[in-house]
């Protein structure tokens, strides 16, 4: 039977989110309740960011994920629906959290795509 007080059954995802806005040192902020009011739920699943994709170009696109992330699928769908200009970049071993804390790979990503873009 599955307990859903038991942090130990918890996906991945739920997992790594967990460590990192629960973590003092991390994620976490002294004014955050760490809850999510009911009324947002209805636009959280209501709302599909693929439906504005066509929006974006003639703007750049950038996404940035690691290759570890369990959202890694949304990001290689989003970019391949996306219209030129496009680029999908990888920083391989980490995860969604992750790349929050290290941008030794994804910082200077960014700076040369703003370089070429702005």
């Amino acid at each position: 039977m599955f307990d859903s007080a038991d942090p130990n059954l918890a996906d991945h995802f739920f997992k790594d989110a967990s460590a990192y806005y629960g973590s003092k040192q991390r994620g976490n902020h002294p004014r955050s309740t760490q809850k999510i009011p009911l009324s947002s739920y209805d636009l959280m699943v209501s709302y599909d960011s693929f439906n504005f994709q066509h929006l974006i170009s003639p703007r750049p696109l950038l996404m940035i994920v690691g290759s570890e992330a369990q959202t890694l699928h949304y990001s290689k769908t989003a970019v391949e629906a996306a219209r030129e200009p496009k680029e999908f970049f990888v920083v391989e071993g980490k995860n969604h959290f992750d790349l929050y804390d290290d941008l030794t790979v994804s910082g200077p990503k960014v700076v040369q795509f703003f370089t070429k873009y702005l």
